[in-house]
């Protein structure tokens, strides 16, 4: 089902994306492939929740901000 909604994502070419946990079914080559198509749409807001991030593609975020229950304890600005 992941698949799909993320194919309809990609289909309508929103400028906007807000992913809450939007990999987490699915394996980590997929996820880190997808992730990036995102990250480097330069048309693509993206706003992403998740508990797993893929490392490999924090350096393409514009900011990361890490929470703790409800708390923000670390903000990083890339460049």
């Amino acid at each position: 089902m992941q698949r799909i909604q993320l194919a309809r994502v990609i289909y309508q070419k929103k400028s906007w994306l807000f992913l809450d946990e939007a990999f987490s079914a699915l394996d980590s080559k997929t996820t880190k492939k997808i992730e990036r198509f995102f990250l480097e749409d330069p048309k693509i807001t993206l706003i992403h929740i998740c508990h797993k991030p893929v490392k490999e593609n924090l350096d393409l975020y514009d900011e990361i901000i890490h929470m703790e229950q409800g708390e923000v304890v670390d903000v990083q600005i890339n460049a």
